[in-house]
């Protein structure tokens, strides 16, 4: 009965991140710069950075990675529902497994 509120809470924890910290600085960077490429790899150090201050260095290099294929995501596809509502399914699918598993727990323990 608990675990529904919880699952409930790590939609919404997705949907927000995604929306207002993702989208914000990849379409800020587009406007920025014209480059794709360059606006992804930006994007995805962003993303990254907040991680390496609280993390390890190898959750700075999975963030990037991450970051990198989210940021691409969300400009390959024209239509930005379909973009959002993808990359959101996959962060969500990405947190959703890490804490079933354990995965998120060993790599933030210090």
């Amino acid at each position: 009965m608990d675990r529904y509120p919880t699952f409930l809470l790590l939609f919404i924890n997705c949907v927000f991140e995604e929306v207002v910290f993702r989208m914000t600085i990849i379409y800020l960077c587009s406007i920025v710069i014209s480059h794709e490429l360059t606006v992804i790899i930006l994007s995805a150090l962003i993303f990254a950075s907040a991680h390496i201050l609280f993390f390890k260095f190898y959750m700075f290099i999975i963030t990037f990675i991450l970051g990198f294929i989210l940021a691409y995501i969300y400009l390959s596809i024209p239509h930005l529902i379909v973009a959002l509502w993808s990359v959101i399914f996959i962060h969500f699918l990405a947190v959703y497994i890490g804490t079933k598993s354990g995965i998120i727990h060993k790599l933030t323990r210090r």
